[in-house]
């Protein structure tokens, strides 16, 4: 059997599963020993605890792509956000002559739905479209059985493209534990020569 097709095959088992089931089988697939579901300790394993049994009310606008700008001009200023060109819940909308020679469209109610544009002479407006309603058809929450993606508006938004001085796209997430900042995870040109690095605080937690 091919990889694709055992990837199917775990992906219809996955989805005849509840919420626990689904948790449990994907982490001992993914890391070789089933989870602590009940006393979780490591990093992943309390991320499934979460799933399961935080109703997640509160974290629907954190994972908004398009909400969570209000709250990070509310808490830091509006001038940290990345620029938008527009919001939309219609691909066949999008006037893309008036859009610059770069930018990224991304969904709003998911995760690893992007399009990153570098120049239009290399970017297929009918290929983006045709992913764009793929997006928006999909249910990530029933996909990822991460229920805060349920509230999300199924939207598109397109942002300013913010390539650095490197010529490389970097994403930073910085994962706090305990309300305390602990690790920094840092990617660099994902659509390229991926590399991914961890910057880890060796001090004592301020309690």
């Amino acid at each position: 059997m091919t990889a694709r097709k055992i990837n199917r095959a775990r992906r219809l088992f996955l989805s005849l599963l509840d919420d626990r089931g689904y948790a449990k089988k994907k982490y001992l697939w993914k890391f070789g020993r089933e989870p602590d579901l009940e006393t979780p300790r490591y990093f992943s394993e309390k991320m499934q605890w979460l799933k399961l049994r935080d109703d997640n009310c509160g974290h629907a606008i954190f994972a908004d792509k398009y909400g969570v700008r209000g709250n990070g001009a509310e808490r830091i200023g509006k001038e940290y956000l990345n620029e938008l060109y527009f919001v939309t819940d219609n691909p066949g909308n999008i006037d893309y002559e008036i859009l610059p020679d770069s930018f990224v469209l991304k969904a709003t109610h998911g995760s690893g739905f992007n399009i990153v544009c570098r120049g239009k002479k290399d970017f297929d407006p009918k290929l983006a479209k045709k992913k764009m309603y793929g997006w928006l058809s999909t249910n990530y929450a029933q996909r990822s059985r991460e229920r805060q993606y349920e509230a999300i508006p199924r939207r598109i938004i397109c942002e300013r493209y913010p390539e650095d001085e490197s010529g490389s796209l970097r994403d930073c997430k910085v994962l706090c534990f305990g309300s305390e900042p602990r690790l920094v995870w840092v990617d660099v040109d994902r659509h390229g020569g991926h590399m991914r690095s961890f910057f880890q605080q060796t001090g004592p937690l301020s309690r």
